[in-house]
């Protein structure tokens, strides 16, 4: 599955855009919930993400925050079990790629894409 992310500043048209591509059948482009902009700068609080009960709770943390989104995310009922399949590895970008593939799943589509624009403060 291939990814789209959004590059950009804010009042550019991003979210036209990212509604245009949402309209076509290949395209997941939901509404962002900000995963990595919200939730970066409190993983010092989860402590050692490479145990599973610290990572579990960050994962839950996560999907909560996602349906919680002020715009719903339409065919999405995730749970933890399975999105952890789907993880390279046990780290929050990871994470936030498992979800948006099981968003596009969900979607029936083969290609997610983000609009963050913020994620480009995490491209490293």
């Amino acid at each position: 599955m291939q990814g789209i992310q959004f590059i950009g500043t804010q009042r550019s048209g991003s979210n036209l855009l990212r509604l245009m591509l949402n309209q076509l059948p290949t395209i997941s482009a939901p509404h962002p919930p900000h995963i990595l902009q919200t939730f970066i700068p409190y993983l010092d609080n989860y402590g050692d993400l490479s145990r599973p009960d610290v990572f579990d709770v960050l994962v839950e943390d996560i999907l909560a925050w996602v349906t919680a989104n002020p715009v719903e995310w339409t065919n999405w009922k995730v749970a933890p079990k399975e999105v952890l399949p789907l993880l390279r590895d046990q780290s929050i970008e990871s994470l936030f790629e498992a979800i948006y593939k099981l968003k596009a799943q969900s979607d029936g589509a083969s290609i997610w894409c983000c609009k963050s624009l913020a994620n480009v403060r995490f491209v490293d």
